[in-house]
């Protein structure tokens, strides 16, 4: 098993928090991403690192979970090449008026261990928390709502040059096609109907939140 310590620890540049993972020089590529379960996850909240003895090719990397993926970059300590990869936990965050439907989505969501999640209980709320400086990687968006619904937040988001790029996915029980065009036209990543199975949820957010691959 290959280590990282002291003054050739490569991690020693990076000021963020981080947990280092370890994969012996010998293991396969079939056998690395095993090495990189989700008991790993020992700081919650942290960029991670994980460091193999041996560089590994884009081609091993595309074989791990979409969970474990992660933009990487090779980091020479003296004649042991390292390939460091950096895991940061997405975020979500759902608005919802409905408490029920809010703690039913967390807890699938929950159930995977990849994102943190935030709740706001309406349009309002939830401008407030990004205008706070909140910044979540995707936003899960109700449409009806009081005081300030889902396609009125939507509209407001990608209006303001500090978070119009937000990726937004509406959930509703409404088919109401004006509306469903009217959220197309504002660029939202995708809908969801309501009630939805933990497939269906996993189907959407997984491709917009996978980190992105090596070229």
């Amino acid at each position: 098993m290959r280590s990282c310590s002291g003054a050739d620890n490569p991690l020693r540049r990076w000021k963020s928090p981080a947990a280092l993972k370890t994969v012996p020089a010998h293991a396969s590529s079939r056998s690395r991403p095993r090495a990189l379960s989700r008991q790993s996850w020992i700081v919650v909240g942290a960029s991670m690192r994980f460091c193999s003895g041996r560089s590994m090719s884009p081609r091993s990397v595309q074989n791990w979970p979409w969970w474990a993926r992660a933009p990487c970059r090779p980091v020479h300590t003296g004649n042991l090449p390292l390939l460091v990869t950096t895991l940061m936990l997405r975020k979500i965050l759902i608005v919802d008026d409905d408490a029920i439907a809010r703690m039913a989505v967390a807890g699938v969501l929950e159930s995977e261990n990849a994102w943190t999640l935030t709740q706001a209980g309406d349009g309002r709320q939830a401008l407030d928390l990004l205008e706070a400086g909140f910044r979540p990687d995707l936003c899960l968006l109700d449409v009806r709502m009081p005081l300030i619904d889902g396609l009125e937040f939507t509209r407001r988001v990608r209006a303001d040059e500090r978070f119009r790029d937000l990726k937004i996915v509406v959930t509703s029980g409404s088919t109401d096609r004006e509306a469903i065009v009217a959220f197309a036209r504002l660029r939202v990543s995708g809908f969801l109907p309501k009630p939805c199975s933990a497939e269906k949820i996993f189907g959407v957010l997984r491709p917009l939140l996978a980190p992105a691959t090596p070229a």
